[in-house]
Protein backbone atom coordinates (compact mmCIF):
# COMPACT_ATOMS: atom_id res chain seq x y z
CA UNK A 1 0.00 0.00 0.00
CA UNK A 2 1.41 3.67 -1.11
CA UNK A 3 1.69 6.39 2.09
CA UNK A 4 2.63 9.82 1.94
CA UNK A 5 6.54 8.66 2.93
CA UNK A 6 6.97 6.88 -0.44
CA UNK A 7 5.87 9.83 -2.33
CA UNK A 8 8.18 11.82 -4.75
CA UNK A 9 8.37 15.48 -3.67
CA UNK A 10 8.88 18.78 -5.05
CA UNK A 11 12.68 19.93 -5.17
CA UNK A 12 11.53 23.90 -4.92
CA UNK A 13 8.51 23.32 -2.27
CA UNK A 14 8.25 19.75 -0.86
CA UNK A 15 4.73 19.23 -2.13
CA UNK A 16 3.82 15.85 -3.77
CA UNK A 17 0.90 16.43 -6.25
CA UNK A 18 2.00 17.30 -9.43
CA UNK A 19 0.04 17.35 -13.22
CA UNK A 20 0.96 16.21 -16.54
CA UNK A 21 -0.20 16.90 -19.91
CA UNK A 22 -0.23 14.37 -22.14
CA UNK A 23 -1.10 15.26 -25.77
CA UNK A 24 -4.67 15.64 -26.73
CA UNK A 25 -5.83 14.06 -22.93
CA UNK A 26 -5.81 17.77 -20.85
CA UNK A 27 -4.48 17.81 -17.33
CA UNK A 28 -3.71 14.65 -15.46
CA UNK A 29 -3.20 15.37 -11.76
CA UNK A 30 -0.95 12.49 -10.24
CA UNK A 31 1.35 11.74 -7.39
CA UNK A 32 4.73 10.48 -8.04
CA UNK A 33 6.55 6.88 -6.79
CA UNK A 34 9.80 4.98 -7.62
CA UNK A 35 9.93 4.10 -10.85
CA UNK A 36 8.99 6.60 -11.56
CA UNK A 37 5.22 5.41 -11.36
CA UNK A 38 2.18 7.53 -11.74
CA UNK A 39 -0.55 7.25 -9.46
CA UNK A 40 -3.74 9.21 -9.03
CA UNK A 41 -4.34 8.16 -5.65
CA UNK A 42 -3.57 5.72 -2.70
CA UNK A 43 -6.11 3.25 -2.94
CA UNK A 44 -5.52 0.08 -4.82
CA UNK A 45 -5.99 0.19 -8.63
CA UNK A 46 -5.01 3.73 -9.14
CA UNK A 47 -1.32 2.77 -10.95
CA UNK A 48 -2.01 4.67 -13.86
CA UNK A 49 -0.88 1.28 -16.32
CA UNK A 50 1.64 2.63 -18.74
CA UNK A 51 3.52 5.42 -16.77
CA UNK A 52 6.85 5.00 -19.52
CA UNK A 53 5.83 7.30 -21.84
CA UNK A 54 4.73 10.03 -18.77
CA UNK A 55 8.09 9.80 -17.53
CA UNK A 56 9.43 11.76 -20.59
CA UNK A 57 6.38 14.53 -20.41
CA UNK A 58 7.12 17.69 -18.26
CA UNK A 59 5.77 17.74 -14.68
CA UNK A 60 4.58 20.61 -12.57
CA UNK A 61 3.86 21.26 -8.81
CA UNK A 62 0.36 21.94 -7.98
CA UNK A 63 2.16 23.79 -4.96
CA UNK A 64 4.30 26.12 -6.05
CA UNK A 65 4.37 25.93 -9.92
CA UNK A 66 7.75 24.27 -10.20
CA UNK A 67 8.17 22.65 -13.47
CA UNK A 68 10.63 20.46 -14.69
CA UNK A 69 11.76 16.98 -15.46
CA UNK A 70 10.37 13.75 -13.68
CA UNK A 71 13.66 12.93 -12.39
CA UNK A 72 14.12 16.42 -10.87
CA UNK A 73 12.27 15.30 -7.87
CA UNK A 74 13.05 14.39 -4.82
CA UNK A 75 13.01 10.62 -3.27
CA UNK A 76 12.17 11.26 0.81
CA UNK A 77 14.23 7.94 1.35
CA UNK A 78 17.01 9.54 0.07
CA UNK A 79 17.30 12.31 2.28
CA UNK A 80 17.74 12.18 5.94
CA UNK A 81 14.75 13.56 6.99
CA UNK A 82 12.51 12.28 4.75
CA UNK A 83 11.09 15.44 3.60
CA UNK A 84 12.04 17.42 0.43
CA UNK A 85 15.50 18.49 -0.27
CA UNK A 86 15.96 21.59 1.42
CA UNK A 87 16.66 19.84 4.78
Amino acid sequence: MTTVADLWRCPNCGGDRFYLEPEGQGMLFVHVLPGPTFVTGYGPGEVLPDSAPLAHLEISCTGCGWHGAVTELIDPRKTKAGRHGKD
